[in-house]
């Protein structure tokens, strides 16, 4: 058996295409990903990341913004756009140069 395929008696794939990637999002950022195109009525995309945050302890010493974390939200802007945005929560504002990873899936169907 050379592919599923043929372990599934000839039937055809219900995928068109299937693009991954991975890229850092900083907090406030947006961040542009080129894609091969696809039918947006036909298309999904699955987003995961990695927290960009930090930790520190809260006291009257510090200043506000000792902890956050950044996570990322997205959508399939354009047939070859995703766009990706890193959270800027509020009350937090010494995030630094933290960032998530974004590890982002675009699937078409048929």
């Amino acid at each position: 058996m050379s592919n599923l395929t043929d372990f599934f008696g000839g039937a055809s794939s219900p995928l068109v295409s299937l693009q991954r990637g991975t890229v850092s999002v900083a907090h406030g950022a947006t961040v542009t990903v080129t894609i091969n195109a696809v039918n947006l009525a036909k298309s999904m995309l699955i987003l995961n990341n990695k927290d960009g945050g930090k930790g520190g302890y809260i006291s009257p010493a510090w200043a506000a913004g000792s902890f956050g974390s950044v996570v990322v939200g997205g959508t399939l802007t354009a047939t070859t756009t995703i766009s990706l945005y890193g959270s800027t929560p509020g009350g937090w504002t010494n995030f630094g140069d933290y960032a998530a990873i974004a590890y982002w899936e675009v699937i078409e169907y048929a």
